[in-house]
């Protein structure tokens, strides 16, 4: 919630913000809200979303795809709006003007645009298949598992790099996913006790 200063910069930035954007390499340790490091769980989760709400899985592909084009554009506008994309304009003499950077910018929405058409309609009937499908537990377990995961890594490996505040929001963000899969489990086994019952 699926990625550079890709095609102008791309041996300077893109693979490491490819690596960053999949949780990987020095960029991905930076603090919440700097780079990708939160985005990565948007953009998994926004596709995952649309796929659950959704009848069908080609419906459900289609729309993750969608979801995650509607994030990635939402998320680089909005990253353009507060600044982010300015290079210096080489054109005045004092070298204190800026101009928008058309090629960090442009490029940034192909790569993730890529990932979304590659990713989007994974996560979209992964989804689907939580909702309605034979293993939905698993499905729907898969979501709060990653998230256990990769706060479990980053607090172990990466929590005395950062601010206080975002190792305690890692742990609460771990805390309420294991909340998350503990209820699944237990709505599963009633639903199962329950179903056994009526057998009976």
């Amino acid at each position: 919630m699926f990625l550079s200063r890709y095609i102008s910069h791309c041996g300077r930035f893109g693979r490491r913000d490819l690596w960053s954007a999949l949780g990987i390499g020095k960029r991905a340790r930076e603090p919440c809200g700097k780079y990708h490091s939160c985005r990565r769980l948007d953009v998994r989760a926004s596709s995952f979303v649309a796929g659950f709400l959704t009848g069908s899985k080609k419906r459900a592909a289609i729309m993750g795809f969608i979801s995650l084009i509607v994030t990635v554009f939402a998320y680089y506008l909005t990253k353009a709006t507060q600044g982010d994309f300015v290079a210096s304009d080489y054109s005045d003499p004092t070298a204190q003007a800026t101009v928008f950077a058309w090629g960090d910018f442009l490029s940034m929405l192909i790569l993730w645009c890529a990932f979304a058409l590659a990713a989007g309609p994974i996560f979209g009937i992964v989804g689907h298949l939580a909702h309605v499908g034979p293993h939905g537990l698993a499905s729907r377990l898969l979501i709060p598992m990653v998230v256990i995961g990769e706060t479990t890594v980053r607090l172990s490996a990466e929590a005395n790099l950062q601010e206080a505040l975002v190792g305690a929001t890692w742990s609460v963000t771990r805390a309420l996913a294991v909340a998350v899969a503990l209820a699944l489990l237990c709505v599963a086994a009633v639903k199962a006790r329950r179903r056994q019952s009526a057998r009976a």
